[in-house]
């Protein structure tokens, strides 16, 4: 309908969401930013430890009694 009106033909030379895939640069960033993430996710893990509960009674335990 709009061609039909006379207005210009609209082309296709919007880049597309895997524009970034095919610009080597941004590709490697995008890898060494994962490589990096990866490694804090290992060091983390790595040196999680879980928390063990206190024995005895909780502070709020003692002031209810009181």
């Amino acid at each position: 309908m709009e061609l039909q009106a006379g207005q210009p033909m609209r082309k296709g030379n919007k880049p597309g969401p895997s524009r970034t895939y095919h610009v080597k640069e941004l590709r490697d960033r995008e890898i060494e930013v994962a490589r990096e993430a990866e490694r804090a996710y290992e060091h983390a893990v790595k040196n999680w430890q879980s928390a063990r509960p206190t024995p005895g009674r909780t502070g709020a335990a003692k002031e209810a009694r009181r």
